[in-house]
């Protein structure tokens, strides 16, 4: 539901259906409001933007999802280059691989979660200000532009986005490069900077008007009522599920080199890496258990540190196995020959299903042979117990610019029904005659 949501507002935006300030979901608003205020703008901008470049394709946040996981990889890459710079090349794909392979992780990008577009800013904070507290490169241009990429992640997501705040606090922990009063003065610039950019920000009145509502009535708000956990322990316990595979994943590798008796080659520096990713990861999913609103994709934002933390250990002892791997092996020759195969399958198969749809039983098929009926930007009448169906009324909404009427009463020239519901259709209502499955068009009889 929510990726279709963050979809369907995203190209109504692009479509001048609302605008920056003031985003809409439909005719009548969302959670008691005009227009929608469930987030802050920054993603839905950016996700526009895809819309109006290539225009209202179901695919179109797809491969915006597609985008944000290519740039979060790379980005990993980067943070990775920081780590090994004379074999990141090398083992470069490590840390993306045991990102990647997390559940919830594929997952989100498949479903269009903002939590996609927050890792890149996450991972680009971090990368900034390792290039200034690690590298000493350009201290004070790299600490403004992580403190930049901070700002994005809280204008993307909210209060969970800054939680790369702390990276500055937890690399002094690990390494202790800097003095104590030094570490506070850096991180007092990730502090300034974001707050400067949002009191400008606050400066024009729509955007002080808008924020105001996300902030008091849905932050605010849905922490003192919508809960939607039993226990403030939901977080951590599907955290550690998550990321299960990727730490199992490491383990066995360097049991089995360990067996086999190859040399390994963590120093302790390599174990710094991995405590300093770890808590950076850390700090972007515990905090999360302060309230009872915890969804599984909430921490995406920061599993790419775990990646990285994960693969600061397995690297350092299959870097030596790796450089032994000579370009004309014919494992290797195998390994590549495969993986081409394997895309080249893949991109068959995607071209095969083209513009078929798997998703939503009956929905996409039944909305489409009603779509001639339908006028953008028109209002339908709906039976109440449709009231929930979320996959119906966003796909209503989204491919065809059609506001379900709320509340829902009998008012509109145009009535769907669903046929598994127990139920008659009003009688001032007559059956428009297509071809459906589960969802019926009815059309209101003149007097």
């Amino acid at each position: 539901m929510d990726g279709l949501l963050y979809s369907t507002v995203s190209k109504n935006l692009a479509d001048g259906y609302g605008n920056m300030w003031f985003l809409k979901y439909s005719h009548y608003g969302f959670a008691e409001h005009p227009t929608f205020h469930e987030h802050p703008p920054l993603i839905f901008w950016m996700q526009s933007l895809f819309f109006q470049l290539f225009g209202d394709g179901m695919w179109v946040e797809r491969l915006y999802s597609y985008t944000t996981a290519i740039v979060g990889a790379w980005l990993i890459v980067k943070n990775w280059q920081i780590i090994f710079p004379k074999h990141f090349k090398t083992t470069g794909w490590l840390p993306v691989l045991l990102w990647i392979i997390i559940p919830v992780g594929f997952w989100s990008y498949q479903n269009n979660m903002h939590e996609n577009t927050l890792a890149i800013f996450a991972l680009a904070s971090v990368y900034f200000i390792l290039k200034a507290v690690h590298l000493n490169d350009k201290v004070w241009t790299n600490l403004i532009l992580g403190a930049i990429m901070i700002f994005c992640a809280g204008f993307a997501k909210g209060i969970p986005g800054l939680f790369t705040l702390g990276t500055i606090f937890f690399h002094w922990i690990t390494f202790r490069k800097q003095s104590f009063i030094v570490m506070c003065l850096q991180s007092l610039i990730l502090l300034v900077v974001p707050a400067i950019i949002l009191f400008g920000i606050l400066q024009i009145p729509e955007a002080k008007e808008s924020l105001s509502i996300y902030f008091y009535d849905r932050l605010l708000g849905r922490i003192d009522g919508a809960h939607t956990a039993d226990s403030h322990f939901f977080i951590l316990i599907r955290l550690i599920q998550e990321i299960l595979p990727s730490f199992v994943l490491v383990g066995i590798t360097l049991l089995i080199l360990k067996w086999r008796k190859v040399q390994l080659h963590i120093q302790k520096s390599h174990l710094k890496w991995s405590l300093f990713f770890f808590l950076v990861g850390l700090s972007g999913s515990i905090p999360l258990m302060l309230t009872l609103v915890q969804k599984t994709f909430y921490f995406v934002g920061s599993l790419p540190f775990f990646g990285l933390s994960f693969a600061s250990l397995l690297a350092p002892s299959i870097q030596p196995l790796l450089e032994k791997i000579k370009p004309e092996s014919v494992g290797l020759k195998i390994f590549r020959s495969v993986s081409i195969l394997s895309f080249g399958a893949v991109i068959l198969f995607t071209a095969m299903n083209y513009g078929k749809v798997n998703r939503g039983g009956f929905v996409a098929q039944d909305l489409q042979k009603m779509e001639e009926h339908l006028s953008p930007y028109s209002i339908v009448s709906i039976h109440p117990k449709m009231s929930q169906d979320w996959n119906f009324r966003l796909s209503l909404m989204r491919y065809y610019k059609v506001s379900v009427e709320s509340p829902f009463q009998i008012d509109q020239p145009y009535y769907i029904f669903d046929k598994t519901i127990q139920d008659t259709v009003p009688s001032i209502y007559q059956k428009v005659p297509l071809e459906t499955e589960q969802f019926e068009l009815y059309q209101k009889v003149e007097k």
